[in-house]
């Protein structure tokens, strides 16, 4: 058995990228790399309205990786005025709420959801914290959709995730009103 130079994979972070010069006693361990330990492939993220699935890393922005395959978050009043609010926005501050999606699927890949969200998604009025929100629209949608509703803004992504963006506001339904 000779020993000999061959290119291996050589490490978890730029995993099968990088590859180095490794001594082996026996060339056919190569053959079968192993996956390093601790390396898993990028969460993919999929937008349920628009058929269209990316991946994404690992602590990315849910608002700016939407907006980088094309996918629209801000998509108004029951998809009414998403051209408009498309440049009329908070531009992720977390301010005007028309960026909000329905995690329908890996909600605990999200971040937890910080003080400013919250205010922005529970209170229909201005508040110290949220001085943009004059709109009362991300507030009232938010009924019926506690545990999902989310602002794309301010989410960052962990782990796989199915999005809805733009869920429909259903101002007569039995949350509403109830």
């Amino acid at each position: 058995m000779s020993v000999s130079t061959f290119l291996t994979p050589c490490g978890a972070v730029d995993y099968p990228t990088c590859w180095s010069a490794a001594t082996v006693a026996d060339p056919l361990d190569l053959r079968f790399p192993q996956v390093p330990k601790g390396w898993s492939p990028m969460p993919v993220l999929k937008f349920i309205k628009e058929k269209k699935e990316i991946e994404v890393p690992e602590g990315a922005n849910l608002r700016k990786e939407a907006m980088k395959a094309g996918v629209n978050p801000h998509q108004g009043l029951n998809g009414f005025g998403a051209s408009l609010n498309k440049v009329v926005n908070c531009h992720g501050l977390g301010q005007c709420g028309t960026c909000r999606v329905n995690i329908i699927k890996g909600m605990e890949n999200a971040s937890k959801m910080g003080i400013l969200e919250k205010t922005r998604l529970t209170w229909p009025i201005p508040t110290p914290i949220t001085p943009g929100g004059l709109d009362p629209i991300p507030a009232m949608a938010y009924l019926g959709h506690e545990e999902t509703m989310r602002l794309s803004c301010q989410v960052t992504i962990q782990g796989d995730m199915e999005v809805e963006t733009g869920p429909e506001l259903d101002l007569f339904g039995e949350n509403f009103f109830s």
